[in-house]
């Protein structure tokens, strides 16, 4: 399921992915993902509240997770709020100083 929930996420069939994930997140190894995952498609229905919860669920079960933390920094760009969203870059990129998204969104926020 989760091939068949990237497979929909590539088609831009987000409502079918989302579906797809949400089957597959109560077995899943990695929560944070399939959370971040969802988040993403959310967020590409330009349903950001919902985008929002998911990307903070992911924090939940991994609070150094690099996606989630610059997702949410996106986000919250995306809504003015640029000094919470220059933080979420900043803890994405402590997390893993070296990570290219990380380092690509710090930049990108300030």
């Amino acid at each position: 399921l989760s091939k068949k929930a990237e497979l929909l996420s590539k088609l831009e069939n987000f409502d079918g992915a989302i579906s797809a994930w949400k089957t597959i997140l109560p077995t899943s190894k990695f929560p944070e993902e399939i959370h971040n995952d969802i988040g993403t498609a959310f967020y590409k229905l330009d349903q950001s509240r919902f985008a929002l919860e998911h990307y903070q669920l992911s924090l939940n079960k991994n609070p150094k997770f690099v996606p989630a933390l610059c997702n949410l920094s996106q986000i919250e760009i995306d809504a003015g709020n640029y000094a919470v969203g220059l933080n979420y870059a900043t803890a994405a990129l402590l997390s893993e100083p070296h990570n290219s998204l990380a380092l690509n969104k710090l930049a990108a926020s300030q």
